[in-house]
């Protein structure tokens, strides 16, 4: 007679160590949120001390119009990884985002001294 799904499946429960990685797994996770709240923050806290206030309505909703439009760019990338291999991908979107970065920090050297 075969145990029953229930045993073979929580066994692994009573594993002092497999509960010490739950507790890892629950603290990354809520580290995770936190780093990501203080990001946003910190982005929105400077877009708005650096926007005019008769823009600030403007410049926001162009922000907000960004999480809209984030998800287009997963339909060339996943076009692109169907054709090739999916690092390559990442690495050249990860090499088109450095050259953004550095094009904005040569052409807009305000951008540098935001405080």
């Amino acid at each position: 007679m075969t145990p029953s799904w229930r045993w073979t499946t929580f066994d692994a429960l009573q594993d002092r160590n497999f509960r010490w990685l739950w507790v890892g797994q629950l603290a990354s996770s809520a580290t995770f949120r936190m780093e990501s709240v203080a990001c946003m923050v910190t982005d929105n806290t400077l877009l708005q001390a650096n926007s005019h206030d008769r823009l600030r309505g403007r410049v926001m909703s162009v922000y907000m119009m960004m999480w809209g439009l984030m998800s287009l760019g997963t339909l060339p990338t996943g076009a692109i990884a169907d054709r090739v291999r999916v690092p390559f991908v990442v690495s050249l979107e990860g090499g088109v985002l450095a050259l953004i970065f550095l094009g904005v920090g040569w052409l807009w050297p305000r951008m540098r001294r935001l405080e």
